[in-house]
């Protein structure tokens, strides 16, 4: 990943609302979702190709917090993609406007209905195995 960027935010909700929230913006948005794990509550996605952009990589982790639930975000540019000079504030856009889009579903002004997965992980070669324990499985 190039050029990553964070973002996060607190949500006056419980982890498990916050991370059906962010699995809803997913499901229903223009996004790839490359593996789940839902009892570390951790999302992998990606924003495809298109024709102005190489796509990018999200990274999501949701975390109990004092208040509420924490929400993390990790975007960077995928590792077969050119570099380009504003990557980075390109990839800091896109983590603020995941978390607007979250807090939106979470406080119910607006709609994203979650359906709900088991814990998977999609490889590089396309294959889905279990994501059992804190790490992206890998090969």
């Amino acid at each position: 990943m190039h050029a990553p960027k964070t973002a996060s935010t607190t949500i006056q909700t419980t982890p498990q609302a916050a991370f059906e929230a962010v699995l809803g913006v997913v499901q229903n948005g223009k996004y790839d979702l490359r593996g789940v794990n839902n009892e570390t509550r951790n999302l992998v996605f990606l924003k495809g190709k298109t024709a102005l952009s190489w796509g990018t990589m999200y990274l999501v982790d949701i975390a109990s917090d004092g208040s509420g639930a924490r929400v993390n975000v990790l975007v960077g540019g995928r590792d077969d993609a050119p570099k380009a000079l504003l990557d980075g504030w390109k990839h800091g856009k896109a983590a603020s406007k995941l978390l607007s889009e979250v807090e939106g579903v979470a406080t119910g002004s607006t709609s994203a209905p979650a359906t709900p997965v088991a814990s998977f992980a999609k490889l590089d070669d396309g294959r889905e195995v279990p994501w059992v324990g804190p790490d992206f499985p890998v090969g």
